[in-house]
C-alpha cells in the first residue's frame, strides 16, 4: 500500500473515532482539527523530498514532522477517551505510551513489548537526531522510523 493510501486510511479511522466518542476533555470539532493537523504533518513528511534539497536536513525534517504527527495522534486518542495522562507533567510521547498501558479506560491496553519498541525505535531515535548537533538520520533510519510511526498509529487506533 502506498504511503498516501496508508495515511488516508489511518486518518479516516481517526475521524470515525472522533465522531463515535463523546469526550469531556475535547470537543469533536477540536479532535477533528487535531487529526487534520496530523494528516498535514504526515503529508509534509512525504513532501520533504520535493521541498528540501539538503539531504541531511530533509531526513531530519522528516523525523521531526512524523514524530509531531505521532505525538498529536496519541494525545488526541487519549483525550477522545477521557484519559488525559499527564496531569501536571508536560505532554510527551513516553507519557502517552505509559497511559496506553494502563487499564480502566474504554480502549484495550497497549502491550509492554509495543511500548518498548516505541521508546527504542521512535523516541530514542528522534532524541538522538533532534537533541544532538550534527546528528542526522540516514534515509534508511528515517524510513524505518516513518514506517514504525504509521504502524504504532494503526495499532493505537485499533485498541
Amino acid at each position: 500500500m502506498s504511503n498516501n493510501k496508508r495515511i488516508e486510511t489511518l486518518i479516516a479511522q481517526y475521524y470515525s473515532l472522533c465522531k463515535s466518542r463523546h469526550s469531556s476533555i475535547i470537543s469533536t470539532l477540536d479532535a477533528e482539527n487535531k487529526i487534520y493537523n496530523v494528516r498535514k504533518e504526515l503529508y509534509t513528511t512525504l513532501e520533504m523530498d520535493k521541498e528540501c534539497r539538503d539531504v541531511k536536513k530533509r531526513y531530519l525534517y522528516k523525523v521531526l514532522f512524523s514524530t509531531k504527527a505521532l505525538d498529536t495522534s496519541l494525545r488526541t486518542f487519549l483525550e477522545i477517551h477521557d484519559a488525559w495522562p499527564c496531569g501536571k507533567n508536560p505532554p510527551s510521547i513516553g507519557g502517552y505510551i505509559n497511559a496506553l498501558q494502563k487499564s480502566g479506560h474504554t480502549y484495550s491496553v497497549l502491550g509492554s513489548h509495543i511500548a518498548r519498541s516505541v521508546q527504542e525505535d521512535i523516541v530514542d531515535g528522534r532524541n538522538k537526531f533532534l537533541h544532538s548537533a550534527g546528528a542526522y538520520p540516514t534515509r534508511l533510519e528515517q524510513e524505518k522510523m516513518f514506517d514504525k510511526i504509521m504502524e504504532i498509529m494503526q495499532t493505537v487506533i485499533n485498541l
